[in-house]
């Protein structure tokens, strides 16, 4: 690869990065046709596409640059926009070839967990998710969903432990909050429901 294509590359990237998206999107383009081989400029076109939420365009670059070379991110990414137009088997299959790649990649885990939800498959679920949480122990979005999950699932004691970390990393928690006052109150502890309804009035009215 020449240095002057590199730097075409890189003007390209300054192009997107100053919101000038037609004449990146021209320049990764030519780049591309000149050398139909050259994996980069695919990803950023998929990036790029997948930012304005032109996902059919995003999902062929993607796909165009998997051809040239496996990559756990790019499968993740293609994962992601199956998730967000609500095909969630699809979206697990390129997850779980996201995951093999890179078994500790915990968005991955985190999105097959979300999918999982979806289709109502608690126990793969809950498998994912805890998976998260024992690569990442404070990503919020599993720790949310473990909570909810076994809230509904009635284990309020493993809800709780879930809820707790929550609170411990943000204590202003709204939603958080509801979900320990109607633990407590299904768990028939009426004083600390009552108490824990005071402190949420109190920062509500502070």
């Amino acid at each position: 690869m020449s240095e002057k294509f590199e730097d075409r590359f890189k003007h390209a990237i300054k192009l997107e990065k100053s919101g000038q998206i037609e004449d990146a999107v021209k320049e990764y383009s030519l780049l591309i046709k000149e050398d139909k081989n050259y994996r980069n400029a695919y990803l950023n076109l998929g990036a790029l596409y997948a930012r304005m939420k032109m996902y059919a365009k995003a999902m062929d670059f993607y796909k165009r640059s998997l051809s040239l070379k496996e990559d756990y991110l790019v499968y993740f990414n293609i994962g992601s926009i199956y998730y967000k137009n609500g095909e969630y088997k699809k979206s697990i299959i390129h997850l779980e070839k996201s995951k093999q790649l890179k078994n500790d990649y915990p968005l991955s885990l985190l999105v097959i967990g979300l999918c999982y939800s979806r289709l109502n498959n608690i126990a793969a679920a809950l498998s994912n998710f805890q998976s998260v949480i024992s690569i990442s122990p404070h990503n919020r979005v599993a720790l949310t969903a473990l909570a909810i999950i076994y809230f509904n699932e009635k284990d309020f004691s493993e809800s709780t432990k879930h809820v707790n970390t929550l609170l411990s990393l943000d204590e202003n928690n709204k939603t958080v909050q509801d979900l320990k006052t109607s633990i407590l109150y299904e768990t028939n502890q009426i004083d600390e429901f009552n108490n824990e309804i005071k402190t949420i009035k109190k920062q509500s009215s502070g």
